[in-house]
């Protein structure tokens, strides 16, 4: 009897036109009053954005897979000559931080230096952010459309599939570019597989 996405259908005839929004009848395009608020609530925060958030999410983990692949490039190419003693100094000191493990019951547990424990501060701060920095979490009505918060999450889901799918396996295109081996590629994999948890319980709870 009504049509869909909030496009108005034929008013002849029809019982529901002039119902209210708070009625729970009006919940298609059949009912004036959620024309009117459905299109308002898309106006506002259109469906078109979510593809957004699944496009920064692959440049962030593509970013971080482009940051390696250089530096692995950079050390292969240093490999072939005599390195300058600046750059010995700055390498020494750069693998100091990086490669320097926790210490005490902590590091025992983690077994994480802190090169990786910045980038996966990097990585949470960003996934954290992602998915509310641009607020309006939920539809003034659940008929309007899902929730933004919800389809946003998803779409990061979606994002962060293929990615913890390359780093499940020994032999990688990741490996490859990078030159890092698995087992220190098996903490990415696991972070974004607790990643996609955490995110697919924000998209089940709004």
């Amino acid at each position: 009897m009504g049509g869909h996405n909030g496009n108005p259908v034929n008013q002849t005839d029809n019982p529901l036109w002039k119902l209210p929004l708070s009625d729970s009848r009006c919940m298609n395009a059949s009912c004036e009053a959620f024309v009117v608020e459905y299109n308002a609530s898309q106006e506002r925060y259109p469906n078109s954005h979510y593809l957004n958030f699944g496009v920064w999410t692959v440049c962030f983990w593509g970013g971080l897979v482009g940051i390696f692949t250089l530096l692995h490039i950079r050390h292969r190419i240093t490999d072939r000559r005599w390195a300058r003693c600046m750059n010995e100094k700055f390498l020494a000191c750069w693998r100091f931080f990086t490669y320097r493990r926790l210490s005490g019951r902590l590091g025992e547990h983690l077994d994480l230096s802190y090169g990786i424990l910045v980038l996966l501060a990097a990585a949470t701060v960003f996934l954290s952010v992602l998915p509310f920095y641009q607020g309006f979490l939920l539809r003034e009505q659940f008929r309007f459309g899902s929730p933004p918060l919800s389809v946003r999450c998803a779409m990061i889901i979606s994002a962060l599939t293929p990615v913890m799918m390359l780093l499940a396996g020994k032999m990688n295109l990741v490996t490859l570019l990078t030159g890092i081996s698995y087992a220190k590629l098996n903490v990415w994999h696991r972070f974004i597989g607790y990643a996609i948890f955490v995110l697919a319980i924000v998209h089940t709870v709004s």
